[in-house]
């Protein structure tokens, strides 16, 4: 009996141990995508985002998310716009805008009424909507949904007018 005791007891430090690795690999990877996310800048407000478009004269990229509760969102994020090849295309060549719609996460009211601002002025029907627009605002092409599995080069050559210096 003592054995079965000892043998049970051996499998649940086994099982604890792993279970612990798990979550620090988890959290290792959790770390990496907060820091490949600070790598690029994202505006919230449309004034700044035009500013910095013209003086850079870079497009922007205008995304319309929801981003805690919108399934295709949340895809477009986790498969595209975290990844490290997203920020180095962005940051050599776009300025990137969002209008973030989200219902978990506490916004302010000035975040929400840019938000609101950006969808009103550009007619934003559904989530997530990529709009490519030129420095001063005008719409070269805009994609609503996600569809599905890309990378962040290819998605972005989908969208016509797109200028990769």
């Amino acid at each position: 009996m003592k054995n079965i005791i000892w043998a049970l007891l051996a499998l649940f430090c086994v099982f604890i141990a792993h279970d612990s690795n798990a979550a620090d690999k988890k959290a290792v990877l959790k770390k990496q995508k907060i820091e490949q996310n600070k790598s690029v800048k994202w505006h919230s407000d449309l004034n700044s985002a035009l500013k910095e478009a013209q003086a850079t004269q870079r497009q922007i990229l205008l995304l319309a998310t929801g981003s805690d509760w919108c399934p295709p969102c949340m895809n477009l994020e986790k498969k595209v716009l975290s990844h490290k090849d997203f920020a180095k295309l962005a940051n050599e060549n776009l300025v990137l805008l969002k209008a973030d719609f989200p219902r978990r996460r506490a916004q302010s009211e000035s975040e929400k009424s840019a938000a609101q601002e950006i969808v009103k002025k550009y007619s934003v029907e559904g989530f997530p909507t990529v709009y490519l627009l030129t420095p001063d605002g005008k719409v070269l092409d805009k994609k609503v949904g996600f569809g599905g599995k890309s990378d962040p080069e290819s998605y972005l050559k989908r969208f016509k007018g797109f200028k990769k210096k």
